[in-house]
C-alpha cells in the first residue's frame, strides 16, 4: 500500500463518518409556554428576544452536515478540497457542496425571521412559508447525501 492509498482510505473513513439529518432547521423554532400558548422570551442585557428551542449538542454538530451552525460543514468542505490532489474533478463536487451549504445558510436566516414574525403575529401565510423553507431544507439535505455518496464512489474508483 502506498502512502497515497493509506491517506485516501483515511479520507474515505472520514467522509463516511459525516452524517446528514433532515432536521428542517429545528433550532430556529421559537419556544412556547404550552399552557399559556405564548412565546417564551429571554433577556440579554436590555434586550428582550424570543427564546429558541436550541441547537443539537456540539458532539452531534461536529459530524452532521446540513446545519447552518455546524462546524462539520467547513471541515467537510476542506476535506473535499484536499481530495483534488487525487483527482482534480473533485472540485466540481466541492462547488456543488458549497452552493448547497450557502443555500442552507440563507434558509436558516429566512426561517429565523419567519419564526419571529409568526410568534409576533400568527398568520396562515407565514406558517406556509415556514413549511416551504423546511421542505427546501429537506431537499438540500438530500443533495448533501448525494454529494457524500458520489465522493465515496469516486474514492472507491481511485482505490480499485
Amino acid at each position: 500500500m502506498t502512502p497515497d492509498t493509506i491517506d485516501l482510505r483515511r479520507l474515505k473513513t472520514d467522509v463516511e463518518n459525516f452524517t446528514v439529518k433532515k432536521c428542517r432547521l429545528h433550532h430556529e423554532k421559537i419556544a412556547y409556554d404550552e399552557a399559556a400558548k405564548k412565546p417564551l422570551y429571554k433577556e440579554v442585557g436590555d434586550e428582550k428576544n424570543f427564546e429558541r428551542v436550541g441547537f443539537c449538542a456540539m458532539s452531534i454538530r461536529k459530524k452532521r452536515l446540513g446545519c447552518a451552525h455546524s462546524p462539520a460543514n467547513a471541515r467537510f468542505g476542506n476535506m473535499l478540497k484536499s481530495l483534488e490532489l487525487y483527482d482534480p474533478t473533485f472540485i466540481f463536487l466541492w462547488e456543488k457542496f458549497d452552493r448547497v451549504i450557502n443555500g442552507i445558510y440563507a434558509l436558516d436566516h429566512q426561517k429565523g425571521n419567519l419564526e419571529k414574525r409568526m410568534a409576533e403575529n400568527p398568520a396562515k401565510e407565514t406558517k406556509q412559508k415556514i413549511k416551504d423553507i423546511e421542505s427546501k431544507h429537506s431537499e438540500l439535505t438530500d443533495e448533501l447525501v448525494s454529494i457524500r455518496n458520489k465522493i465515496l464512489e469516486k474514492i472507491d474508483c481511485l482505490l480499485s
